[in-house]
């Protein structure tokens, strides 16, 4: 287990090197020191024993501990396994943060290899995809900016985004959702996962503002944790954007960042907005000398208003619910607060029809234990959409971490079924509503449509009627 990130080292002219992961961030840590005595000494070689000496002791390199835990590590591991047999992917990740101390408790991805056989190992299985890959996101970017829009005011919950019906134009290129949206307020944008709904809300906000919100966030940035190397994304700095930057970059398009930058983000939407670095090593230990690393979070939220924590929550909550993207990822007896997304794969410089598919959240919702992300690289199998892709290793994932940390549910099983039911009520009568004014809109369209045809047919070829006789011999005609 946790190949990838303990990492290897080679053995070379009776030395260690270190190659990659915590063996080679720590090497230094953990390597022994040779000891040393310095004395004057008389002809025969001996100590003189009344003048000055000096002596460093011989000592064993540090102790690792890390921030993993081992029952979690390995449900983490069989879950990713069992999800790789589902779907197929040509890779796969999982990454488990406590969101209050930024400590990773577990962290896994296929493939992998054996560090007993070096015949296992490729560049394909030995890189660290966690720390080292830098992907564009797709949709699981919205709730930053949205969280954003919220906090500064830009936007309320319950304010209405034209959603254009899947379709919108912005700076000469069109932007498409993948089912129709019409007009909804800002929680369906996230509930729906609108491309066109975030888009509008960040050209709402203007370029300067989505670039503060992103970086506020943690992007553009590594992460602090002890692993080497480490990826700090791609994010184009303010005056190299151009016109479209505005509309992609909130929805996850033409930004690249990394499975820990994403993890921390989300660490800092469930923790109320606060920045935590992350952390993987605990502390090290040499006998008596012990060094606990520190656990380092900034003291001031990024958030000014108390409020906006739960606002984006409940949207989050939505996804998991009915109507929303990912009911999958749903688990009995909680809320869980999380986002999809399904990003094209950028290939030769081209969008492909290859995707990666996420899901990321944190349980429960309004009190968070751990944040966890899950993805496929272009899976083969089944649905490409992360909500049912990566949706159901979620909820296996967080099932078993739940019952491991003893975290009692929310609600009854009954409680929550008639919360579920509710929400599936409340979905049927708005579409209701929503078709009914659909169906009058086009009713009324087709009324006037057919007004004006009859109007331009009148015009075109004209109609005389003959009036009665006059007193006079002469007659006259009405045109109409």
């Amino acid at each position: 287990m946790l190949a990838n990130i303990l990492g290897l080292t080679n053995f070379s002219a009776d030395k260690f090197i270190p190659v990659q992961g915590i063996e080679r961030s720590l090497n230094d840590a953990m390597t022994a020191t040779s000891g040393s005595m310095v004395y004057e000494r008389a002809r025969n070689g001996r100590p003189v024993t009344f003048t000055n000496s000096m002596s460093e002791p011989t000592l064993d390199g540090y102790d690792i501990y890390l921030t993993i835990r081992e029952p979690l590590q390995a449900i983490v591991e069989e879950e990713l396994d069992l999800m790789c047999e589902r779907v197929k992917p040509h890779a796969a990740w999982a990454i488990l943060v406590d969101p209050k101390t930024g400590d990773v408790l577990a962290a896994a991805q296929r493939p992998t290899f054996n560090p007993n056989d070096r015949a296992t190992m490729t560049p394909e299985t030995s890189a660290n995809r966690l720390s080292e890959l830098a992907i564009e996101p797709g949709s699981i970017m919205k709730p930053f900016v949205v969280s954003y829009a919220l906090d500064k005011g830009f936007v309320t919950p319950n304010s209405i985004v034209d959603c254009e019906q899947g379709v919108w134009k912005y700076a000469g290129r069109l932007l498409h959702d993948t089912h129709n949206v019409g007009k909804v307020p800002v929680t369906e944008v996230i509930k729906q996962s609108s491309n066109i709904g975030t888009a509008k809300i960040s050209v709402m906000m203007g370029a300067k503002n989505l670039d503060n919100a992103l970086r506020s966030f943690g992007f553009g940035q590594r992460t602090g944790i002890q692993l080497k190397p480490e990826t700090s994304g791609i994010f184009r700095p303010l005056e190299k954007w151009d016109s479209l930057s505005v509309s992609r970059f909130c929805i996850g398009q033409g930004i690249a960042v990394s499975p820990l930058q994403l993890a921390r983000a989300y660490c800092m939407i469930a923790n109320g907005g606060y920045k935590v670095d992350l952390r993987i090593v605990d502390r090290i230990e040499r006998g008596d000398d012990v060094r606990v690393m520190p656990v380092i979070r900034e003291q001031k939220s990024i958030f000014a208003n108390p409020t906006t924590k739960k606002m984006i929550t409940d949207m989050m909550i939505g996804v998991t619910e009915a109507g929303g993207t990912c009911t999958d990822a749903a688990i009995e007896g909680f809320h869980v607060a999380g986002k999809t997304g399904t990003a094209q794969k950028v290939i030769n410089g081209a969008y492909s029809n290859r995707y990666y598919a996420s899901f990321v959240g944190f349980v429960p919702a309004e009190d968070p234990k751990f944040v966890l992300l899950v993805t496929c690289d272009d899976p083969t199998v089944g649905s490409r959409y992360g909500g049912s892709a990566s949706g159901p290793t979620f909820k296996a994932i967080a099932e078993r971490t739940l019952k491991y940390m003893y975290v009692q549910p929310q609600m009854s099983r009954e409680e929550w079924l008639a919360e579920r039911s509710a929400a599936q009520k409340a979905l049927h009568e708005r579409k209701v509503r929503e078709d009914a004014l659909v169906q009058a809109r086009r009713e009324a369209r087709d009324r006037q449509l057919k007004e004006q045809q009859a109007k331009q047919t009148a015009k075109k070829s004209g109609t005389t009627v003959a009036s009665r006789p006059a007193s006079t011999s002469k007659s006259s005609t009405i045109r109409r």
